[in-house]
């Protein structure tokens, strides 16, 4: 039975008032090539344009698109307004707060040249697979408008993004033909989802939303004809995250879907793969690129799996990705989902994963056949999820995260949403479809958007966000080491202790023995017992040579070391400790070589502190972290104090210049110092 043919939007041009329709209509060869019995494809949605139509561009947009577009930001930021008071949690303390790459106009060019991890210095390779310049000049941006002592700005940036994603999707569905009550169902269910909660509140999560900007764009600008527009673009979307190289198989399954329907399918499969043979070039120079950034195509990381273990483990992930979207019941900053083995498989971690997922992908499948939206939806759907399977990338503790499924979730939509729409259109009249469609969409948003409104408090703070990983993952040992971070920086040292003894009976964990030498440290400074004191040092002296017997090369281990050996009186123990530090960890020679002067000062041997401290200030110019700008402030009042007042003066004020954006306390007390000494010496 043919469906009854749907009224199309008609709006009136904002140039002249002439009658236009929103989707320029098909050019003549088009109409020839569709002519169906039906008003619309299979799908509910109208025929689609060929992407290569130059001529079929009009009005980007009508008066209800744009009510539409306003509609859905309001919506973002009714469901993120808790969160706009957040603080910066999780990696935003290392790459924002402690990232001087993003905050000295000196060192820009530096930092969209290396990996998002190189503001830890220089250690002659890269710190991570992850290079996204596009990411980082975000970062710059944001760090110049808003700074770092206040994060709303941040915040209300990100929601903005999100919004803007949520608004490119609507525009995108609209190019493809869909009614607009059917675009803004898929839109308003994405923008309230609360799996997108990771990649909003969070502010280092925002590199989600850039990488959706640039590829929901470059997809807008395919669909109108715009092709050096959306290669562009597709360029933006690499240079923002790395998942972008398998982009090119959805822009691909976007030429197959929009192709004339009465073309032979070997024709249509031809001009597909012309068409994406310029994303596949732009792929190749990425990769070029990025290989000779981080100087291998990945580092190798200590837990390497094998294929069996990736094949068994992909239906437990697929699953988790479904379920999630469907049902975002389980969100949490951590997941207890580890790699399935040969020796831990089993019925709940395959084999029910297995049969749910192979009996959900038939659905997706299905309903995507003849059906052009929806067969870009599975794209977006499926090709982001692709490299999610490789576990090898991932910390062992960490193989899912609900960021994972920002973009995937509006592929999912498209392809469930329109699906509904036609289901309902059999049933009665297309425009009383339509607005069924929307009613259930705004239905079910009001119960995500609470789920949204009730979990963004877990990302706004550190203390939520690990108490909540804990509870949902009480076997991370990693989730375990944070929280204990967190209470020990709070004061709260036994509730620390407590969860780092855990922590270490799961895994022996680098971060665990740190943070536990760090509170038997602490302990030590604050007893008066000498015997107990020698017996915390003791514990923690015994931690940290765990580190290091592990990874030679841990800066962190080396400088407690130096400490410990210094608070217990061994001051030739921390000689000889950092004496060995420099050669083991050569980027972070002059941080060592500012400890070490301290250690020579303390020993009565002022002039080979000062020979040490100036034979590494060209080294320590290059150096970040507060550490190594401390050592202009100790070459600087050691020049003032043997009268040298000049170059006291000039040393003094370089370190109040590199010190600039550091907020730890103890630059921030040596800058006051530093400020006075200037005050005080005579001009």
């Amino acid at each position: 039975m043919n469906r009854r043919p749907r009224t199309r939007l008609v709006v009136e041009s904002a140039l002249g008032g002439m009658a236009r329709r929103m989707i320029p209509p098909m050019s003549s060869r088009t109409r020839k090539d569709h002519r169906p019995s039906r008003g619309k494809a299979p799908g509910g949605e109208d025929q689609i344009p060929e992407t290569n139509e130059s001529h079929a561009r009009g009005p980007l947009m009508s008066r209800t698109d744009l009510l539409v577009l306003l509609l859905l930001a309001a919506v973002c930021f009714a469901v993120f307004a808790n969160g706009l008071k957040g603080d910066f949690v999780y990696d935003d303390t290392k790459q924002i707060v402690k990232n001087e790459l993003i905050q000295h106009g000196r060192y820009f060019g530096k930092a969209l040249t290396t990996d998002v991890w190189g503001f830890k210095g220089e250690k002659g390779q890269a710190w991570s697979n992850y290079w996204r310049p596009v990411f980082v000049l975000w970062l710059v941006v944001h760090c110049r408008l808003f700074g770092i002592d206040n994060t709303l700005g941040w915040h209300v940036s990100c929601v903005l993004l999100h919004a803007v994603v949520c608004g490119l999707a609507y525009l995108m569905l609209r190019r493809l033909r869909v009614q607009w009550r059917v675009a803004l169902a898929v839109a308003l269910l994405f923008a309230v989802h609360p799996v997108h909660v990771e990649s909003v509140t969070w502010i280092s999560g925002s590199g989600d939303g850039v990488l959706a900007v640039a590829m929901l764009a470059c997809l807008l600008f395919l669909l109108d004809g715009r092709s050096t527009a959306a290669l562009v673009c597709f360029g933006l979307a690499l240079l923002a995250k790395e998942i972008a190289v398998f982009f090119g198989l959805i822009v691909f399954v976007v030429h197959c879907a929009t192709q004339a329907g009465s073309r032979p399918r070997g024709e249509r499969l031809r001009r597909a793969v012309r068409a994406s043979v310029p994303y596949l070039v732009v792929t190749v120079i990425y990769v070029a690129l990025h290989v000779l950034i981080i100087g291998r195509a990945q580092l190798s990381v200590p837990w390497q799996a094998g294929p069996a273990e990736i094949l068994l483990t992909a239906p437990s992930l697929l699953f988790f990705y479904l379920r999630e979207s469907i049902l975002p019941l389980w969100l949490a900053p951590s997941h207890a989902l580890r790699a399935v083995t040969p020796q831990n498989l089993g019925l709940s971690n395959f084999l029910l994963p297995a049969i749910a997922v192979g009996a959900a992908c038939v659905i997706p499948f299905r309903l995507a056949r003849r059906a052009p939206v929806r067969q870009i939806g599975l794209a977006l759907f499926l090709v982001p999820l692709v490299p999610t399977l490789n576990i090898n990338a991932f910390v062992p503790e960490q193989l899912v995260q609900d960021r994972y499924l920002y973009l995937p979730l509006l592929g999912l939509l498209m392809v469930l949403i329109p699906a509904l729409d036609e289901w309902l259109e059999r049933l009665g009249p297309p425009s009383r479809a339509a607005a069924l469609t929307l009613g259930i969409s705004a239905a079910l948003s009001v119960p995500l958007g609470i789920g949204t409104v009730l979990y963004n408090p877990v990302w706004c703070s550190e203390r939520a966000l690990w108490a909540a990983a804990i509870a949902a993952d009480p076997g991370s040992s990693y989730s375990l080491a944070e929280y204990a971070r967190v209470m020990n920086e709070s004061g709260r040292e036994a509730e620390a202790k407590e969860a780092l003894d855990k922590a270490l009976a799961i895994r022996p964990l680098t971060v665990g023995y740190l943070q536990r030498a760090e509170i038997a440290m602490k302990a030590a400074e604050e007893t008066a017992d000498p015997s107990l004191r020698i017996q915390r040092l003791t514990e923690a002296e015994a931690d940290l040579n765990l580190v290091l017997k592990a990874q030679p090369d841990n800066f962190q281990a080396y400088e407690r070391l130096a400490v410990c050996y210094q608070n217990g009186g061994r001051l030739d123990k921390a000689e000889e400790t950092l004496r060995i530090a420099r050669g083991k960890v050569p980027h972070m020679k002059a941080a060592f070589t500012d400890m070490l002067a301290v250690v020579l000062y303390s020993l009565g041997r002022k002039n080979e502190a000062l020979a040490e401290l100036e034979g590494a200030q060209e080294q320590a110019s290059k150096e970040f972290g507060g550490t190594a700008s401390m050592l202009f402030f100790h070459l600087g009042s050691l020049y003032a104090e043997m009268g040298r007042t000049a170059q006291a003066r000039v040393t003094l004020q370089q370190f109040v210049a590199f010190s600039a954006n550091l907020r730890d306390p103890s630059t921030l007390a040596a800058r006051t110092h530093a400020q006075a000494l200037l005050t005080a010496l005579p001009q």
